[in-house]
């Protein structure tokens, strides 16, 4: 069976550094969302404006 952490992971695409981890720049990007409400579409354009995606 999956563990979350293993969904996680290849949620996330690339491998995850916890030493480059930059948390200030990730709550940054968080505050930009609807809560408790987000969207699936919310958190794509969030997620896409913080990795430098045009679309």
């Amino acid at each position: 069976m999956r563990t979350e952490e293993q969904s996680m992971k290849e949620w996330l695409g690339r491998p995850f550094d916890a030493q480059v981890f930059d948390h200030a720049r990730a709550n940054l990007w968080l505050r930009k969302l609807k809560w408790p409400n987000t969207t699936e579409a919310q958190l794509r354009k969030a997620l896409m404006g913080r990795d430098g995606c045009k679309k």
